[in-house]
C-alpha cells in the first residue's frame, strides 16, 4: 500500500487513533498513579505517539490523535467531562501535535517543506527529539491554559 494514497492516508490515521486510544486506557487504567489528576501526568505514555507519529507520519498524525481521543472520551472512557470539554481536548492535542512540526520545520534545518515535510532521518538526533518534545508540550499546556482562561 502507497503511505501516500488515500487508503494510505487513512490507514495510518485509524492506526494512529487506535494506539493512542490504547495507550490512554492504558494510562487511566493501569498508571493512574502517574495522574495529578484527569490531564496532567508526570508520565504520560500516549504522548510518544504524538511524537514519534508525527517524525513518522507528519502532519496526518494530528488527525489520528483527535480521532483517537474522540475514541477514548465517548467510547472507551469518559474522564467525567462534558462532550464539549472532550472535543476541545482532543482537538487542541491534535493541534499541538501538528503545530508542533510546523514549529520544528521552522526553526530546524532538518526538516524541509512546510506542505509536505521531509524529515532528515540520519540527522535527527536525541536533543531533537527532546526539543520536538518540548514544543508539543508547550503547546498543549498553552492551549490548555488557554482554554481554562476562557
Amino acid at each position: 500500500m502507497d503511505r501516500n494514497s488515500l487508503s494510505g492516508y487513512c490507514a495510518s490515521i485509524l492506526c494512529i487513533a487506535a494506539l493512542y486510544g490504547g495507550l490512554m486506557v492504558v494510562q487511566f487504567h493501569y498508571l493512574d498513579r502517574f495522574n495529578a489528576y484527569a490531564l496532567a501526568s508526570a508520565f504520560f505514555i500516549p504522548s510518544s505517539v504524538r511524537l514519534f507519529g508525527v517524525l513518522l507520519l507528519g502532519y496526518r498524525t494530528g488527525l489520528g490523535i483527535v480521532l483517537g481521543g474522540l475514541m477514548f472520551a465517548f467510547g472507551i472512557n469518559n474522564l467525567g467531562q462534558t462532550p464539549e470539554q472532550s472535543l476541545i481536548v482532543s482537538v487542541q492535542a491534535g493541534l499541538s501535535c501538528s503545530a508542533s512540526l510546523l514549529i520544528f520545520a521552522l526553526v530546524s534545518n532538518k526538516v524541509s517543506g512546510w506542505r509536505s515535510p521531509a524529515i532528515a532521518f540520519t540527522e535527527i538526533d536525541a536533543y531533537d527529539v527532546l526539543f520536538l518534545s518540548v514544543i508539543q508540550s508547550a503547546l498543549n499546556s498553552g492551549f490548555n491554559i488557554f482554554q481554562s482562561v476562557r
